[in-house]
């Protein structure tokens, strides 16, 4: 494959453009008794990168979480939950786990896990994630 990113032009020897699928943005994630949330994403091809912040009130957030910016790709290989995931790069409750982020396959579902363990944010908590995965 020849191009360049940017189109440099012929002068640089290159032949050719190649024009990459990118979008960034923001987007709202789903959850129970949320009152405070903020969320981004870079999409690039069949990869999407999102991480944002959640604080749940008045009760846990639930262990579904849902709204992704995009829908997840099949789970085409055979491998459950093998296209995604990430981590909780901070979460203020008083257990001291460190917890991952799994997305669920052809949706826009994702959880908070603790080794193989569902797990939900109290009220008054509040996590920082991020998670990548691939659409179809």
């Amino acid at each position: 494959m020849s191009g360049l990113i940017g189109g440099a032009g012929s002068k640089s020897g290159i032949i050719g453009e190649t024009e990459i699928d990118y979008e960034e943005g923001t987007w709202t994630p789903t959850f129970n008794n949320v009152d405070a949330r903020k969320a981004r994403y870079i999409k690039v091809g069949k990869w999407v990168h999102c991480w944002g912040w959640i604080r749940p009130s008045g009760g846990n957030d639930g262990l579904n979480k849902a709204g992704l910016p995009f829908t997840t790709m099949g789970n085409e290989d055979g491998q459950d939950n093998a296209l995604g995931g990430g981590t909780v790069t901070f979460q203020n409750q008083a257990s001291g786990e460190t917890w991952s982020v799994l997305v669920s396959d052809s949706s826009k579902t994702w959880n908070f896990y603790y080794a193989s363990t569902s797990k939900e944010l109290t009220s008054g908590a509040s996590a920082h994630f991020f998670l990548s995965y691939r659409i179809a």
